[in-house]
């Protein structure tokens, strides 16, 4: 909860030694734009939940988990390059993302938590990578405006979930 609710906070420059953004860190803070430095391997639970001022987030190659509602509520984000090496993004990881209009899965990610991408209901485009064998139940329900879902030509999806793509009037 380092910097919790501070509406005042527009801007901040991490030191290259962090490893890690703990529970809640900037959830409800003022902070527009972001660039988390390369080390960081985990992105905890809320670290950025409700920054609805949040615009533009850099993520590092060093990144590995974007843990459950990490960027839920975060409704100016209209992009994010999720890096190749992520392995794993929770439950509602960026739910509410009403600008995000494009996502790209990485090739490490072989499964997606459910509603991660729920109510996003900016997102047009989704691409799926080869090794993405699950997508769970509500993953992108309520993406209105989603009109592109384009997967790997060797795509390796086994399960679609419940729901997984129900209100995508599109």
């Amino acid at each position: 909860n380092a910097f919790y609710g501070c509406k005042s906070l527009y801007e901040i420059e991490l030191p290259n030694t962090l490893e890690k953004l703990s529970k809640s860190a900037f959830a409800e803070s003022g902070i527009r734009h972001i660039t988390i430095p390369n080390g960081v391997e985990t992105i905890d639970v809320n670290a950025f939940f409700n920054c609805e001022q949040l615009e533009s987030v850099a993520l590092p190659d060093s990144l590995i988990t974007i843990a459950k509602n990490a960027f839920s509520g975060c409704a100016k984000l209209t992009k994010i390059n999720l890096p190749e090496n992520i392995d794993f993004i929770g439950t509602g990881a960026f739910s509410d993302c009403g600008s995000l209009t494009k996502i790209t899965l990485p090739g490490s990610l072989t499964k997606l938590a459910s509603a991660v991408f729920a109510r996003c209901t900016a997102l047009q485009e989704v691409y799926v990578n080869a090794k993405l064998i699950s997508i769970s139940a509500r993953a992108f329900i309520e993406c209105e405006n989603l009109t592109k879902i384009e997967f790997a030509y060797d795509s390796e999806l086994k399960t679609i979930g419940e729901r997984a793509f129900l209100g995508c009037k599109a």
